[in-house]
């Protein structure tokens, strides 16, 4: 039975490091309806890879027009370019790095992730990698549509802002959402039990 997808999101894997990125598109698929997800593989540009206090960056300001027109935002409602490297942004006068996920200033349905460490994290948490990725990905999907950002608490929950990257692991092990995170998503009928549902995928 056909089904109508309300929205559609791009999965870039910019280095081919996450290699059942077709089966997460697959399986966030059928558990909701509300995303269809398209599995996509490129590069990322060198001249926006750079190395701040010893670890390497995906400098996002850094990045060509050309890497936009490649992912082909036109057609989605947002991409999400998953990266083995931390990210980096520009605020004002100030550079921000070491980060795991944020927003393109170019353009706003570009979003990127980090999966830096992850497979460790996932480990630490007795997850597999798709469920880590799509933890991730649920996460960045929920502050881009509903708007419901990431609390400085930490209540391991999809939307902790992890200063300490480390801090994933009990999120990752709990896998749902806390008390606040439910309540806001139980009054989305668009969103909440898709969200709900990518979140439970896997496990």
């Amino acid at each position: 039975m056909k089904r109508d997808f309300a929205y559609r999101v791009g999965l870039a894997d910019l280095e081919q490091g996450v290699p059942t990125i077709g089966r997460i598109a697959r399986g966030l698929n059928n558990v909701q309806s509300a995303f269809y997800f398209t599995p996509q593989r490129l590069a990322a540009p060198r001249q926006a890879l750079k190395r701040m206090d010893g670890l390497q960056q995906l400098y996002i300001p850094s990045l060509p027009k050309s890497f936009y027109d490649r992912i082909g935002p036109l057609e989605m409602d947002c991409v999400i370019c998953l990266t083995r490297r931390l990210l980096a942004f520009e605020e004002q006068d100030s550079v921000l790095y070491n980060y795991l996920a944020g927003r393109s200033p170019t353009d706003p349905r570009v979003l990127f992730i980090s999966y830096t460490d992850l497979s460790a994290h996932a480990r630490a948490a007795d997850v597999t990698l798709d469920v880590a990725v799509t933890y991730l990905v649920t996460a960045e999907l929920v502050d881009y549509f509903m708007d419901l950002g990431y609390h400085k608490e930490t209540r391991m929950c999809p939307m902790d802002f992890t200063e300490q990257h480390s801090d994933l692991v009990g999120g990752l092990r709990v896998g749902r959402f806390c008390r606040f995170c439910s309540r806001t998503l139980e009054k989305s009928r668009r969103f909440g039990k898709a969200f709900k549902a990518m979140i439970a995928w896997g496990r």
